[in-house]
């Protein structure tokens, strides 16, 4: 693949990133592109690529990246799949918002390992929710791994 201005090559992965114009509020790279009715308007980059590399993409599936790079435009990191495929390979990949990091949580992962331990201890699931200042209920499902499944 011919590198041009608006790309760089990630010597350890393979990819080529797009350096160009993003998207608004996302990670993938957009180009102007005159469209079949004459008028101009933005193409996401990835999907360009795979349109001028492999053909259309199939209607409703959508182009994914094996490296988890949005801006990557490799046309062999690229594949297309399901909203359900690009989950599944989220999930196998680990890339789901776990613990901290999901947005709604309000524990900290300190405080889940505190609180199993205090369990392993011998204090009940209420004492533990008084303790913390958090309900009874978020304290049970912490205990019974039902979440923060990831922490031991």
């Amino acid at each position: 693949m011919r590198l041009g201005r608006r790309t760089r090559l990630i010597q350890d992965t393979g990819c080529v990133e797009w350096t160009g114009g993003h998207q608004a509020g996302e990670r993938y790279g957009v180009i102007q592109v005159m469209r079949p009715n004459g008028r101009w308007g933005s193409a996401l980059c990835h999907r360009l690529i795979w349109e001028l590399t492999f053909g259309e993409i199939p209607r409703g599936k959508r182009v994914l990246h094996k490296c988890d790079r949005p801006l990557c435009i490799n046309p062999e990191h690229l594949f297309v799949g399901t909203s359900a495929d690009n989950s599944k390979d989220m999930v196998a990949k680990s890339r789901q918002a776990r613990g901290e990091r999901q947005g709604l949580s309000i524990l900290k992962e300190h405080q889940v390992i505190a609180m199993r331990a205090a369990f392993k201890g011998g204090m009940t699931v209420m004492q533990i929710s008084r303790s913390f200042g958090i309900g009874y209920q978020t304290v049970r499902h912490v205990i019974k791994r039902e979440t923060w499944k990831h922490l031991p």
